[in-house]
């Protein structure tokens, strides 16, 4: 095993000083859960991408000053936590402090997630008789569309009281993950997975277990926070906004098609942080060979250069939209078939 040092700036630097400016009740939040012993971690030391053990270390805290080993792979260039909770504490994080450190949010804000969620588009490709679920759906609101078209839906999440939340709306929410949608047999031709990916403790382990939720040829809708739009204004350029320690994994498109791959789908379409997956059987898992990439030192190179940008940024007052919308000129294609996914449904 080796791990070169390579931090990113000192800001980067395990100081426990948070990014954001915290709220009172996010402050006790932290400290709760900063004190509590019941919280462990466990190291993963083989990249769960290519089974490299050599990384470099880039960053060893969070937004919130949590601490935090951020490495990046150096054959493969995944991004990714040195430790992550184990799975008991993680259970415990999301359930208990993981909305009231992260964002404390209002009954006025989840109302206005609904509002805006029930104004979306069905894709086209989804008739009535459709079956629709979503791992990790917070309170609901992607399923609003569903809900008020008559669609039979199915909603998981950890975080008991945006369920019972949603459940006051009419959807149709459980508690829980993708175990209990397989006990409960539900196979879906729609899976939305919005956020989720990144938080997984192995996404192709994860993906390849969704299978029994999948029809033939069921279609899969990921979203996860992307590297390659941080360049272009997401989270305003700055990596150390998009580092927590829930998110084990910081993706970007070459290592989230290459986790599709590795678990066996059939890719419709992979644009910045939008992934569309078919469940075909014509499609088998892949082994990609990674030891002669050395991704590792230029996505590093990339980081550095977002970190000056976002100096720049800073000084010129330059607006992220701009950003945004240079990055979809420079991959017209990527994001043109995104435009048809979203709004059309033609996959």
């Amino acid at each position: 095993m080796e791990i070169k040092k390579d931090i990113i700036s000192k800001r980067y630097l395990n100081d426990g000083v948070p990014l954001v400016n915290l709220k009172d009740v996010q402050k006790q939040y932290l400290k709760r859960f900063l004190d509590d012993e019941i919280i462990k971690y466990k190291t993963i030391s083989n990249c769960p991408l290519c089974d490299s053990e050599n990384y470099i270390l880039i960053a060893e805290k969070d937004r919130y000053g949590i601490p935090l080993e951020t490495v990046v792979c150096k054959n493969c260039g995944l991004v990714r936590s040195y430790r992550q909770l184990n799975n008991k504490s993680a259970k415990i994080f999301y359930s208990e402090y993981y909305r009231n450190i992260y964002e404390p949010i209002t009954n006025e804000e989840v109302e206005k997630r609904y509002q805006l969620a029930e104004k979306r588009a069905i894709p086209r490709h989804l008739n009535i008789n459709r079956i629709v679920l979503e791992i990790g759906c917070g309170g609901g609101w992607n399923l609003m569309p569903f809900l008020k078209a008559g669609y039979k839906h199915y909603g998981f999440d950890f975080d008991e009281g945006f369920i019972e939340y949603g459940k006051k709306r009419g959807l149709n929410l459980y508690l829980g993950g993708a175990e209990e949608a397989i006990k409960m047999n539900i196979k879906c031709d729609y899976l939305i997975l919005s956020e989720v990916l990144e938080h997984v403790e192995d996404p192709i382990v994860f993906l390849t277990n969704l299978r029994p939720l999948l029809k033939d040829n069921a279609i899969i809708n990921i979203h996860v926070p992307s590297l390659n739009l941080l360049f272009w204004g997401y989270a305003n350029c700055d990596l150390l906004g998009t580092l927590q320690n829930a998110h084990n994994f910081l993706f970007d498109e070459f290592t989230l098609k290459s986790m599709a791959i590795s678990a066996g789908f059939k890719i419709i379409n992979c644009v910045a942080n939008n992934l569309v997956l078919e469940n075909s059987q014509n499609t088998i898992s892949q082994i990609i060979n990674y030891s002669k990439l050395n991704r590792g030192e230029k996505i590093i190179k990339y980081l550095k250069l977002t970190e000056k940008i976002l100096s720049l940024r800073k000084k010129i007052g330059a607006d992220r939209i701009f950003f945004k919308e240079l990055y979809c000129i420079l991959n017209p294609k990527g994001c043109y078939k995104r435009f048809f996914i979203d709004y059309f449904g033609k996959i």
